[in-house]
């Protein structure tokens, strides 16, 4: 990557001192932040701009009508003209550029993680100081302005906050995990795009529509600890640290490694307090542990296994005290390597080679330019996570160049449509379908003669995730494209979009196990549901991502375990309850939906009759030939927005869940077993947040 070095001589202390009352709700004076909305369509017509500046609208809110664009001249005055006019002016010195794109970044500049916070922010300065440089004349620009996240869950949901109220959606950070889901439906009700440098913990929820990671999330990283472990011949590690979400995750994918590997971590962490105070009956339940396995399976297969914050040196001098934990060899996760160093201790410390694994840059990655710039403003070589802001910055910008906004929702799509990885200062970047990092290096560093060296480094994208037998293996060679059958009308978990692709949570499946397995996945072309079952009977498809096993479709297609559950709601135009047993009660379904199977086996006093599709039965709903459709409400809940049918509600429920799995061929066992085996390998966080946000990416 081309890096053009733009003037960056700062001292990194004097900046934290003047951006931190930017948290307190404080614009900055000397950063002019405009934000350019999406242009207008050609059809749509807007007053002058002016006009709309004296009607108060702010400049960032000022529309152009298409193909004008939004200028500011003298950094004042709004124009919406054309590039053609912007270069004459220019020629008669008339300075008109385009407006200044705010971007924000939460970090922690003050508490245990400062440091840390230091470098994000001098690394995210920088980096748009380089697309400036870069962008030349009349293009883009970006400004940033920072707040404090104090190492603090508040205080980081707190800067969220302010940001929104002041209208700045773009935001490079929480730079830690911000604690619980409420700052990510905060974010999401203000359409702000948020990039994490450093947030690691898996996200088991639904929040966070616009928020991308540009690490792997932890469960990665217990991962590598665990194999560099093992491969180092230690099959047993005593757990112990801060009672913190980020260290308890990393422990519970540890242990859950090592059982994949064949080695133990015992059940019950020992876990200090969440500020970092310890005792000494912590460290003599560590040493009394390490003491037990060790007399049980040998000392030379049990290890230590520690993840603390700034108070890692202070434990480990006074766990050296202890003979059986001075003889012990430790291992443990990140922000040790960073710490100030206390001579004394690190020396002290050698019998223990303590070992760390934290996320680096890919080997090869080009990074020696933007390294030594932080480090001449820093006055220290900055952490990794620098770089990963770094690289968070120009992904922003390059989203924004691309598709020629700057709308907080259109740089989020913009990121989210990357089909290639980013090639960035910390290697090739690629967002899974959570919107995490998608795996990536882990740099190994010890504890030798006083000093963290590195030793080595772990890829977790060089270990396959799925493990195939050799007929598997075989048949994959030799059918490398797999026809995949799906419901045209299953809006929006899976449907076909106005450009004739497959969509919704379907699109994400593919992609993930084309990645997973390096075959394509291939859409046939198909106009219905009951098409779809015919395609997999006939040959014409191989597989189904979306289908309910049943009785009948057993007899021409396998299938793997669910991969998610929906609720059988009743869906109608009436109002009171339903009483789906009456006599003359109509229930519409979707012809050859599993529900009608269901029907047979388990209610047959019900009255149903099958339409052709969602609109087909809401028209039926509409006309009074059926009192409620049966489904999947969200499914049901948008064909019915897109029809314009009002006043639809759930009614009840039906005693039956949709439980989806992947259906195959019957006539391919071996395919079976692959769709298995790889999704089994996807954490069931990434499964939901398919399911969550099917149109995401």
């Amino acid at each position: 990557m081309q890096i053009i070095r733009a003037a960056f001589a700062v001292s990194i202390l004097a900046v934290a001192a003047a951006l931190l009352g930017v948290s307190d709700g404080q614009s900055h004076p000397a950063l002019h932040h405009v934000i350019p909305p999406s242009y207008a369509e050609a059809d749509q017509l807007h007053p002058p701009p002016l006009q709309q500046a004296a009607e108060g609208v702010a400049t960032y809110q000022i529309q152009c009508n298409a193909p004008r664009q939004l200028y500011v001249i003298s950094g004042e005055t709004p124009v919406c003209i054309q590039p053609a006019t912007r270069d004459m002016m220019r020629e008669r010195g008339i300075a008109a550029e385009r407006p200044t794109v705010t971007i924000g970044t939460i970090a922690p500049l003050t508490g245990g993680a400062d440091r840390y916070g230091e470098d994000i922010v001098a690394a995210v300065m920088l980096a748009a100081d380089d697309f400036n440089a870069q962008s030349g004349d009349g293009e883009w620009k970006l400004a940033v302005e920072a707040a404090d996240g104090r190492t603090n869950f508040d205080a980081m949901a707190a800067a969220i906050t302010g940001f929104g109220e002041r209208d700045i959606k773009i935001l490079i950070g929480p730079s830690l995990d911000p604690g619980g889901r409420a700052p990510l439906d905060y974010a999401d009700s203000r359409d702000m795009l948020l990039m994490s440098c450093c947030a690691l913990l898996p996200r088991a929820d639904g929040a966070g529509e616009n928020l991308f990671r540009m690490t792997p999330d932890s469960i990665h990283q217990g991962q590598a600890l665990a194999r560099m472990m093992i491969g180092e011949g230690y099959t047993i590690a005593v757990p112990i640290g801060r009672d913190n979400p980020w260290v308890t995750g990393i422990l519970d994918s540890a242990r859950n490694e090592f059982a994949a590997k064949g080695g133990s971590m015992p059940t019950g962490d020992i876990l200090y307090d969440a500020s970092g105070a310890y005792t000494r009956e912590h460290i003599a339940a560590l040493s009394g542990s390490v003491a037990e396995l060790a007399d049980a399976h040998g000392a030379d297969r049990v290890a230590v296994l520690y993840i603390g914050f700034e108070e890692t040196y202070e434990f480990i001098g006074d766990a050296l005290s202890d003979e059986t934990l001075g003889a012990a060899r430790w291992f443990g996760a990140d922000a040790n390597t960073t710490l100030p160093g206390n001579d004394e201790i690190l020396l002290l410390a050698d019998p223990i080679r303590f070992t760390v694994v934290q996320p680096g840059a890919a080997e090869g990655a080009d990074n020696s330019e933007v390294v030594s710039a932080l480090a001449d403003g820093l006055g220290r070589t900055p952490s990794i996570f620098a770089l990963f802001a770094y690289d968070a910055v120009r992904i922003v910008g390059h989203a924004i160049t691309e598709g020629g906004s700057s709308s907080s929702a259109d740089v989020a799509a913009e990121i989210s449509g990357l089909t290639e990885p980013y090639d960035g200062v910390s290697g090739p970047v690629r967002f899974n379908v959570a919107g995490d990092r998608d795996g990536g290096p882990y740099d190994v560093w010890k504890l030798s003669d006083g000093a963290w060296a590195m030793t080595g480094q772990y890829d977790t994208t060089t270990e396959h995730p799925v493990v195939l037998t050799p007929e598997e293996t075989r048949w994959l060679e030799e059918n490398r494209t797999v026809r995949v059958a799906y419901d045209p009308d299953w809006y929006p978990i899976e449907y076909v979009g106005e450009d004739g692709a497959l969509r919704g949570t379907t699109q994400q499946y593919m992609r993930e196990f084309e990645r997973l397995l390096g075959v394509d996945f291939v859409p046939i072309s198909v106009n219905s549901w009951s098409h779809a079952l015919d395609s997999v009977r006939t040959g014409a498809a191989d597989m189904i991502f979306q289908v309910s096993d049943t009785e009948e479709r057993r007899g021409y297609m396998g299938f793997t375990t669910p991969h998610s559950t929906y609720r059988t709601v009743l869906a109608t135009l009436h109002d009171g309850e339903l009483d789906v047993g009456a006599e003359g009660f109509r229930l519409a379904t979707i012809r050859d939906y599993s529900i009608e199977d269901w029907l047979d086996e388990n209610r047959p006093d019900i009255e149903y009759v099958s339409a052709r599709d969602h609109i087909d039965a809401l028209g039926m709903l509409e006309a009074g030939d059926a009192d409620a459709l049966a489904g999947v409400w969200t499914v049901i809940s948008s064909h019915a927005g897109a029809a314009g049918v009002e006043g639809l509600r759930v009614g009840g429920t039906l005693d039956r869940q949709y439980e989806i799995t992947i259906g195959y061929a019957g006539g391919s066992p071996l395919l079976g077993s692959i769709l298995q085996k790889t999704l089994d390998s996807i954490p069931p966080y990434v499964l939901e947040q398919m399911q969550l946000h099917p149109n995401r990416r």
